[in-house]
C-alpha cells in the first residue's frame, strides 16, 4: 500500500509540476503582453471574484469531502448529496451574477477604488465576462474531490492541462488581435472545457445528475451547518484580498498586477509541493477519523508535514535569495520592464517568508476538518485575517507595496502557531517529542542551507552565468537549487534523521528490485 501511494504521489507530483509550469507560462505571456499596465490591473481586478471563489472552494472541500466519504459506497445517496450541493451554489450564483450585472460599476469601485478611468471601464467589461467562473471553479473542485475519493488522482490533476494549453495558445497567437477582452473570453471557455472533462470522468464512476433535488434534506442541512463557519472564515479571507487590492490600487498604476504576479509565483511552491500532499492525504485522514483511528491521523499528519518541509525549506531559501533574478528571468520581457520587476520581486521576497507557514497551516487544518471540527479552523482563519488587515494598513504606510507581502507572511506565521497550539489542546498526543526533534533538525538544516547559499553568493559562484542570457541564468538558478537541496539533505543525514535514512534505503532497495525484475 505504501509503495502504491508513493508511486501515485510521484506521478501526481510530476503532473502538478507540468500543470503549474503551464499555468505560469500563461502568466509570463500575460506579463509580456500587458506588463503592469492599467489593462493588466483591470484583468486581475475582474478575476478577483474568481480567485475568491477558488479560495472558498478549497475550504469548501474540507466540509464536502468528509461527508461525501460517508456516502461514497451508495451511488444514489452520493449523487443526490453532490447535486444538492451543486444546485445550492448554482442558485446563490444566479442571484449574485444578477446583482453584479446591475451594479457592475459599484462592484468595481468596491474592489479597486483607485483604478484609472480607462482601467475601470475595462474592468466593468471583463468582470461581466469572467464572473460565471465563480460557480464553475466550485463545481470543478467538487468533481475533483469526488475523483480523488475514488483514487482517480491523476485524471483529476491532469484535467487542468487543456485549460492552460488553450489560454497559452491564444496568448501566443491572438493576444495582439483581440486584446485583453479576448483573454477573458478564452479564460472562461477553457474553464468550461475543464468542467466538461471532469464531468465525463466522474460519469465513469456512475455519477449522474439526478432529477429530484432535495435542497433541504437532512444531509444538506448537516452540510450547511458544517459549512457556515467555513463561509464566515472564507468571507474574512476574501475581505482581506479585497483590502489588499484596494490598498494596492492607491499605491501606483500596475501595483495590482504586480501583486498578482508575485502571488502566482508563490503559487508555484504552494501548488507543486502542498497540493499533491493534501490531495493524497486528506481523503485518507477523513477515512481514519471516520473510523476513530486518531493515532494514525496523528502519524499521517506528521509524515505529511515532514515530507512537505523537505520540499519547501530549500525552495524557500532559493526564493528569498534570488527573488529579483527569478522575477527578472521569468517575466521581464515585452511590456514587463525593469520597474515592474523591482515592484514584483519585492512583493515576491516578502511572500516567500510565509511559504513554510502556509504548508504547516494547510496540513494541520485538514486534521481539524477530518475530525469534523470546522469551528476551530474558522477562529484561526479569522484571527489570521485580522492580523493581516491590521498589518497591511500599518506596513503599507511605512514600506509601500512590499508591506502587503510582508503582512500576509506574518499572518500565516501567526495562524500556523495558533493552529499548532489548538491542535495540541484537541489531541494531546499529536505533537510527540520525536516529532518536535524532527522539526528542530529540519530548522537547523534549513539554517545551514541558507548560510551555505549566502556564502556561495558572496564568492559569486556561477555569477558569470547570471550576466549572460536567459538560458544561462536558468542554468545558474538550477545549480543553486540543486546545491540547496543537496546541502539540506546532507545536513539531515549528518544529524542522523531516521525517517529520511529509512526512506532513502527503501527508495534505493525498491529501485534495485525494479531493475532486477526489468
Amino acid at each position: 500500500m505504501t509503495r502504491v501511494l508513493f508511486k501515485t504521489g510521484l506521478v501526481l507530483f510530476l503532473i502538478t509540476i507540468v500543470s503549474k509550469l503551464l499555468g505560469f507560462t500563461r502568466e509570463i505571456l500575460i506579463a509580456k503582453n500587458y506588463g503592469t499596465s492599467s489593462l493588466a490591473d483591470a484583468y486581475y481586478v475582474a478575476l478577483t471574484p474568481t480567485m475568491l471563489a477558488i479560495t472558498f472552494s478549497f475550504t469548501l472541500s474540507s466540509v464536502f469531502l468528509p461527508l461525501f466519504v460517508n456516502f461514497a459506497s451508495d451511488k444514489r445517496k452520493s449523487n443526490l448529496f453532490t447535486n444538492n450541493v451543486l444546485f445550492l451554489f448554482l442558485a446563490i450564483f444566479i442571484v449574485a451574477y444578477t446583482l453584479v450585472i446591475v451594479f457592475t460599476q459599484h462592484f468595481i469601485h468596491l474592489l479597486a477604488p483607485g483604478l484609472t478611468e480607462e482601467a475601470e471601464a475595462m474592468a466593468i467589461t471583463l468582470v461581466r465576462i469572467l464572473f460565471p467562473l465563480v460557480f464553475i471553479v466550485i463545481a470543478i473542485q467538487i468533481y475533483t474531490l469526488m475523483l480523488n475519493t475514488f483514487h482517480d488522482y491523476m485524471a483529476s490533476a491532469a484535467s487542468i492541462l487543456p485549460n492552460n494549453l488553450i489560454i497559452i495558445a491564444y496568448l501566443w497567437l491572438f493576444a495582439d488581435k483581440y486584446g485583453i477582452v479576448g483573454v477573458a473570453v478564452i479564460t472562461l471557455v477553457s474553464y468550461v472545457l475543464q468542467l466538461v472533462i471532469l464531468y465525463l470522468l466522474i460519469k465513469g464512476h456512475q455519477y449522474k445528475v439526478v432529477r429530484n433535488v432535495e435542497l433541504w434534506s437532512s444531509n444538506s442541512k448537516t452540510f450547511l451547518l458544517l459549512l457556515y463557519p467555513i463561509m464566515i472564515s472564507s468571507g474574512f479571507t476574501q475581505f482581506n484580498s479585497v483590502v489588499d487590492r484596494i490598498l494596492a490600487s492607491g499605491i501606483s498604476e500596475g501595483a495590482i498586477a504586480a501583486l498578482s504576479y508575485a502571488f502566482n509565483l508563490r503559487g508555484i511552491a504552494t501548488g507543486i509541493c502542498i497540493t499533491p500532499v493534501i490531495t493524497l492525504t486528506f481523503p485518507e485522514l477523513s477515512r481514519l477519523s471516520h473510523n476513530q483511528d486518531y493515532e494514525k491521523v496523528s502519524t499521517l499528519t506528521h509524515n505529511s508535514l515532514f515530507s512537505l518541509f523537505i520540499l519547501l525549506m530549500p525552495l524557500t531559501v532559493i526564493f528569498m535569495s534570488f527573488s529579483h533574478v527569478i522575477v527578472q528571468t521569468l517575466l521581464e520581457r515585452g511590456s514587463f520592464d525593469a520597474q515592474a520587476t523591482a515592484m514584483t520581486s519585492a512583493i515576491f521576497w516578502a511572500y516567500s517568508i510565509g511559504i513554510i507557514a502556509i504548508g504547516f497551516r494547510e496540513v494541520t487544518l485538514r486534521a481539524f476538518y477530518s475530525y469534523g471540527d470546522t469551528k476551530t479552523p474558522t477562529y484561526i482563519m479569522i484571527s489570521g485575517t485580522l492580523v493581516n488587515i491590521v498589518l497591511s494598513f500599518i506596513l503599507v504606510k511605512t514600506m509601500g507595496i512590499i508591506g502587503l507581502g510582508l503582512s500576509a507572511s506574518m499572518a500565516f506565521i501567526v495562524t500556523a502557531v495558533i493552529t499548532a497550539i489548538l491542535l495540541k489542546k484537541k489531541k494531546d498526543f499529536v505533537w510527540s517529542k520525536d516529532f518536535i526533534r524532527k522539526m528542530i533538525k529540519l530548522s537547523v538544516a534549513m539554517g545551514g542551507c541558507g548560510l551555505a547559499i549566502y556564502l556561495l553568493k558572496l564568492v559569486h559562484l556561477f555569477g558569470s552565468l547570471f550576466v549572460m542570457n536567459t538560458f544561462y541564468t536558468v542554468i545558474g538558478l538550477s545549480l543553486y537549487t540543486l546545491l540547496a537541496y543537496f546541502t539540506f539533505i546532507a545536513l539531515l543525514l549528518v544529524m542522523k534523521e531516521d525517517d529520511l535514512i529509512v526512506f532513502m534505503k527503501k527508495l534505493i532497495f525498491h529501485r534495485k528490485k525494479e531493475m532486477k525484475l526489468g
